[in-house]
């Protein structure tokens, strides 16, 4: 919120009489109000010359009858002419004029607005730092004197320039207590909008349930009060919360709607923001030439409008979308264009997001060196600012760079910090569905750090990673099953759903352990150029076998088979079609046969399928020759 700058009529009480030199008319303090009415009337039209010129001559008869509280008036106003000609620096001058007297006349209602204009013009020039000192001053100032509104409007402006700082821990204070002063008054419009903010901010941190919270009552207070505007600008942000919880068509569904009520009501800046998130969730989906079309079309309109912040955002997610389509060089040009305005403007979260980006263009090009520079760039930023998901990005590649450089020391360290960052995510998540799609969207960390562990030989460990990602559908499937619920689990065991490492851990261990004579369990774990298979039996988890089959290759086998027994006449039943025994034959012998000599003596089965395994029928695979086999639903 900005504190919008007008004119202050004067009221000018004397007819007092000086006399200028040289034989000029007398003047008096009427003649001085008179030049500032006229003054304050060429302000509202926007002439702006026209009214500096009346101020200064009506400054001119104050300052020589030595009319403080008039003076420091019309210099408040002649600094609000320059900010309209984006004179700040004259405007400041004029400001600090102002301040000065009402400090010496002990006006503290013209400090606090003197101090106001002096924080809204830094802010307005992006110097968050000095504007931030004088909301602070007046904010002190506002609650000695009891005046809510400018206390208000201090918090939010507070609220604002520390979450453009991307500061959201400061941000999140001050509007906390603005929200406190809006619901105390009543002030449901100005409370739907501190709800906004605060979970915008949430966002920044990773906190996506809470900000979904914020966002939802957020929107049912703007749709309650007819605020079509407000509504867009929740329906957007509850839209970023489902993009960056993978959930596309629920996102892609927000944004859609909150473009159609922005060009309803005209509001352009509203409308690039939906047509920029919409790009971004093109640009997840892979479809970079739909992304590219909305991304551009989005910059025109922040160009248009000067909103450097959202040009910058938008230059870096164009370079994703070429990089894609015509290479890393033309990537890092955008990426380049988009980290000059984030310095400028001091937007140290695009910064920190474009760092990133660059980083994956430099390791395209084998530039190992500068990706790594990039990325711890990135990652201090993103410790310093508490932003989470970037942090977790910088991480998970720092582990795949350092790998690839043979330091698999240290690549276990950087994969490991990415994980526990991811998992802490998804643990303030409530919606299971939710939950999900965070983890599909994140599970090639997962993939590359067992293949890591394979490497360097802790073999023991890798079954624990594949339940950590799968959200523990071995330890759930199990506890439902022949062994029935853990005794020792308790609230945080396995019925909680929690994703707690030292909890899975604890329960994998028991789990495994108390498997009944005859039980096995087989799990599987589908990565992008492997499939990987365990066989837990008899408290034993052996050594994963790995499968030549990649996720694409498997899915393209299982969606076949799938069409075969839903064509077939016979379906599932004795005896089949050539061509469906032919597919069922294969897969058995893809993805049970490697195991079948050490399933001898076992009557219960526990298949844990990952990818698109899901969607396997295990029990038409010919051949399997067990009975009980048990497949988890998702």
């Amino acid at each position: 919120m900005s504190l919008r700058l007008t004119a202050i009529i004067i009221v000018l009480a004397l007819a007092a009489v000086v006399v200028f030199g040289q034989g000029d008319a007398e003047k008096t303090l009427d003649d001085a109000r008179q030049l500032f009415e006229q003054g304050n009337t060429a302000y509202e039209q926007a002439l702006f010359q026209d009214a500096i010129e009346l101020f200064e001559e009506a400054l001119v008869i104050v300052q020589q009858l030595g009319h403080l509280v008039a003076e420091a008036s019309i210099l408040d106003s002649l600094g609000s002419c320059y900010v309209d000609l984006s004179d700040y620096q004259q405007a400041f001058a004029y400001f600090e004029q102002s301040l000065s007297i009402y400090r010496e006349i002990g006006d503290r209602e013209g400090e606090v607005l003197s101090l106001m204009r002096l924080a809204n013009g830094y802010k307005s020039l992006s110097d968050y730092h000095r504007a931030i000192d004088y909301y602070e001053q007046s904010l002190m100032i506002s609650r000695e004197i009891g005046d809510r509104d400018d206390e208000v409007i201090c918090l939010n402006s507070l609220g604002d320039c520390y979450e453009s700082l991307s500061d959201y821990q400061r941000a999140i204070g001050y509007y906390e207590q603005l929200l406190v002063i809006q619901r105390e008054i009543g002030d449901r419009a100005s409370e739907a909008r501190s709800l906004l903010d605060l979970g915008v901010c949430y966002l920044s941190l990773s906190d996506y349930q809470r900000a979904i919270d914020y966002q939802e009552q957020a929107l049912a207070i703007f749709h309650e009060t007819g605020d079509l505007e407000g509504e867009a600008d929740s329906l957007g942000n509850l839209g970023l919360y489902y993009e960056a919880l993978s959930d596309f068509v629920r996102a892609i569904d927000h944004q859609e709607r909150s473009l159609l009520i922005t060009r309803e009501i005209g509001d352009r800046e509203g409308e690039a923001n939906a047509l920029g998130n919409l790009g971004n969730c093109y640009q997840w989906l892979l479809n970079y030439e739909r992304a590219v079309d909305y991304y551009e079309q989005a910059l025109v309109i922040h160009r248009e409008i000067g909103d450097r912040q959202a040009e910058a955002a938008s230059l870096s997610n164009l370079g994703l979308c070429y990089e894609a389509l015509l290479g890393h060089q033309q990537a890092i040009a955008y990426y380049e264009q988009s980290m000059a305005i984030c310095r400028e403007i001091g937007d140290r979260e695009t910064e920190a997001i474009c760092l990133t980006n660059l980083a994956g263009s430099y390791l395209g090009l084998d530039d190992y060196q500068q990706a790594i520079d990039h990325l711890e760039e990135a990652l201090a930023l993103a410790v310093d600012l508490g932003s989470l998901e970037i942090e977790w990005r910088a991480q998970g590649r720092l582990g795949w760079v350092t790998r690839e450089l043979g330091d698999l020391t240290k690549a276990v360290a950087h994969y490991e910090a990415a994980i526990e960052i991811v998992e802490a995510v998804r643990g303030t998540v409530s919606e299971e569905e939710l939950r999900q799609s965070y983890f599909g969207s994140v599970r090639t960390l997962y993939e590359q750090y067992l293949e890591l562990l394979l490497e360097i030989g802790k073999i023991e460990e890798t079954l624990f990673v594949a339940e950590r990602l799968r959200a523990r559908t071995f330890l759930d499937l199990v506890a439902e099953g022949p062994i029935g619920p853990l005794e020792n689990a308790g609230e945080e065991g396995i019925r909680s759903g929690v994703v707690e490492a030292s909890v899975i851990e604890a329960d994998l261990a028991e789990v495994v352990a108390s498997l009944p004579e005859r039980t096995a369990s087989i799990e599987y774990f589908v990565t992008e150029d492997a499939t990987y298979l365990w066989l837990v039996k008899g408290d034993v988890t052996g050594e994963p076998l790995r499968i030549d089959v990649s996720r694409s290759e498997l899915r393209d086998d299982i969606l076949a088979f799938r069409k075969a027994i839903e064509t077939s006449s016979t379906g599932l039943t004795d005896p089949p079609d050539e061509a469906t025994f032919t597919m069922s034959r294969n897969l058995y012998e893809l993805l049970i046969a490697p195991i079948e000599d050490r399933l001898d003596g076992i009557d219960h089965l526990i298949i844990v399928p990952s990818g698109p395994l899901y969607y396997l029928p295990f029990s038409a695979l010919l051949d399997c020759g067990l009975c009980g086999a048990r497949v988890p639903r998702r």
